[in-house]
């Protein structure tokens, strides 16, 4: 699928429109008028289509073309398009981007899989002022490298391992890193490595690897002899479901837990029978406490494509369902009326407020600690939920820090 077409007759998020009009005016913007025919509104996507993170790119384009579908398929009465292109590296992806603004001319873009990339898109959402949504968990995105045409639904490294540390360290305080080279491998350590240090605990080993590594035996190797309590990693996309199946034929499958801040279910599916471990995850589909609409999302999306959304799916269709009411809170698909659009947009999740803060444009929800089932009957319900954090929502600003302990000066339109 390269694009999609869809339609129908009324977008997610709308509001009566006295409500509309009321919200337009208190963010200081024009009174909409509501378009009710002319060219299609486009949506641009770059996620990966190929490499380590195909199948989480997948998952994520194809659960924003069903939001839009399920939303109506139309944005301010027009229709609404999505083109995705690919996400292959960063300037690749970059130059996607500039393809979707210049040719494509679309009003918002929703990308940025992996940390690297995502950078390169938020430079050029900066330079080009256009709107960009991204599920990358770098944690710069939303700190000293934030600005005003940003916004990330992903959880930041920091956050998932400080709500994954302390069932870690109830396993143990001897801990082995084993970190992908890349930024977001980077944040990983140095959050683990920081409350590891805190605890008191000990770094038993330490090992950098390149994106894409296939062949992890001599790792494997040092991470048995070092006997430790933990195995602190980054992976994720094809890397994870390798490791643990080199890990469990090294006879390591019942031995130190794997632990990765940020997975999605696809990462343990490819594993099969010899998954093992403790993660993160910003959301599960299994999760008792989700919404009723991420409850039909489920649905809709097991219906079409024979399995329930993963995680990352789930953030595109955050990304989207926020934009869509941020564009009709707003009653305009100019940049600087979707940016205070996105800004001022408050949906609900269950008990949760679901909205990006205005300061950072970090996307506030709450966050899973999961751990894979001793015995796995169904590769897609694996994982069984140990605890969420935070338990209210009052604990939001405390899970993902304030805005003084923050590098980002979020910047003007």
């Amino acid at each position: 699928m390269t694009i999609a077409d869809v339609t129908g007759s009324r977008p997610a998020g709308s509001t009566r429109r006295g409500l509309l009009f009321a919200s337009a005016a208190a963010a200081g913007l024009a009174r909409p008028v509501l378009a009710q025919s002319g060219d299609p509104i486009k949506v641009g996507i770059v996620f990966p289509k190929t490499g380590t993170f195909a199948q989480l790119g997948e998952g994520a384009a194809n659960a924003a073309v069903l939001t839009l579908d399920m939303a109506g398929g139309r944005i301010l009465g027009r229709p609404a398009q999505t083109i995705w292109l690919d996400e292959p590296n960063p300037q690749s992806a970059q130059q996607n981007m500039q393809k979707l603004i210049d040719e494509e001319k679309v009003t918002a873009v929703l990308g940025g899989a992996s940390g690297a990339t995502a950078l390169a898109l938020s430079a050029l959402a900066r330079r080009a002022k256009m709107p960009l949504i991204t599920i990358s968990g770098a944690a710069v995105l939303t700190g000293k490298d934030c600005n005003r045409y940003t916004f990330r639904s992903n959880a930041p490294a920091p956050v998932a391992v400080s709500a994954i540390t302390p069932a870690m360290l109830e396993r143990g305080k001897r801990w082995y890193f084993l970190i992908t080279d890349y930024a977001y491998g980077h944040d990983v350590y140095n959050a683990f490595k920081a409350g590891l240090d805190a605890a008191g605990g000990t770094q038993v080993g330490y090992d950098r690897m390149p994106l894409g590594t296939t062949d992890f035996s001599a790792f494997i190797l040092k991470i048995r002899q070092a006997r430790p309590d933990v195995v602190a990693t980054a992976l994720s996309g094809n890397e994870l479901p390798t490791f643990l199946k080199q890990y469990a034929e090294f006879g390591m499958r019942n031995g130190a837990p794997v632990v990765s801040p940020i997975i999605t279910d696809t990462d343990i599916v490819a594993a099969g029978p010899q998954a093992s471990g403790l993660y993160g995850k910003v959301w599960h589909h299994a999760d008792p406490n989700n919404s009723a609409e991420d409850r039909a999302f489920t649905e809709a999306y097991r219906r079409k494509h024979g399995v329930p959304p993963h995680s990352n799916a789930l953030l595109a269709a955050f990304s989207m369902r926020l934009l869509l009411a941020a564009i009709q809170q707003a009653g305009a698909t100019s940049p600087e009326a979707i940016v205070r659009g996105l800004e001022a947009v408050r949906l609900q999740d269950g008990d949760f407020p679901l909205y990006f803060r205005e300061w950072d444009h970090q996307l506030m929800r709450r966050f899973l600690v999961v751990r894979v089932r001793n015995q796995v009957t169904d590769p897609w319900d694996a994982l069984e939920i140990v605890k969420q954090a935070p338990t209210s929502p009052e604990g939001l600003n405390d899970l993902y820090g304030t805005q003084a302990s923050s590098e980002c000066r979020i910047g003007d339109l």
